[in-house]
């Protein structure tokens, strides 16, 4: 499903026009990413949770030339599905 099929799948569900459920889902990715890259966590409960994680440098290696070098540590996001919608 793309992004324009779920404003319109939630657009039909709810009665809403497909302008407002856009604006929403914007909304919605626009805080999950700021709030991740200021280091806290969203917890939807019952659906997910979204969190940034420290990733640790560590050594890499191109294959193609088999040189190395390392990547810096960084923050990477992290999104953990709660069991109802593993099932």
């Amino acid at each position: 499903m793309k992004k324009q099929d779920l404003i319109e799948a939630i657009a039909s569900k709810t009665g809403e026009n497909s302008k407002t459920v856009s604006n929403v889902i914007d909304s919605f990715v626009e805080v999950v990413t700021n709030t991740l890259k200021a280091k806290e966590a969203v917890d939807i409960y019952g659906f997910a949770k979204f969190e940034s994680v420290v990733q640790n440098a560590r050594i890499v290696r191109n294959p193609k030339t088999g040189e190395t070098k390392e990547n810096p540590a960084k923050l990477v996001p992290k999104c953990r599905f709660k069991s109802a919608v593993k099932n």
